[in-house]
């Protein structure tokens, strides 16, 4: 199976200067941390929740300022949403991927 060539998507969230780039269940002790499910947000994904939960941005505009398809933004985001979701319930350490990792 062939995989498609990762195509890097405008976003403007700079990951870098995120004073914390990792979430997780307060009161929680370093061995308990450490036995957490752990989800990768990708910086498009949080871009996308960005775009649309906070700014309110419609689809047409939010998609052509990342440079895809409404599908493919559509998709993103329905994962972001997921993974947030899934990090809530289970009590996941949800980490958004810079560019150092």
């Amino acid at each position: 199976m062939k995989w498609r060539k990762k195509i890097p998507r405008c976003t403007s969230i700079d990951t870098d200067s995120l004073i914390c780039s990792c979430w997780w269940p307060v009161g929680l002790s370093s061995e308990d941390l450490e036995q957490r499910p752990k989800i990768l947000l990708t910086k498009e994904e949080a871009q996308t929740l960005v775009d649309r939960d906070i700014e309110g941005k419609i689809m047409d505009i939010a998609c052509k300022e990342m440079g895809v398809s409404k599908t493919v933004y559509a998709g993103i985001y329905s994962n972001a949403r997921r993974k947030v979701t899934e990090s809530l319930i289970s009590w996941a350490v949800l980490t958004i991927k810079c560019n150092k990792q």
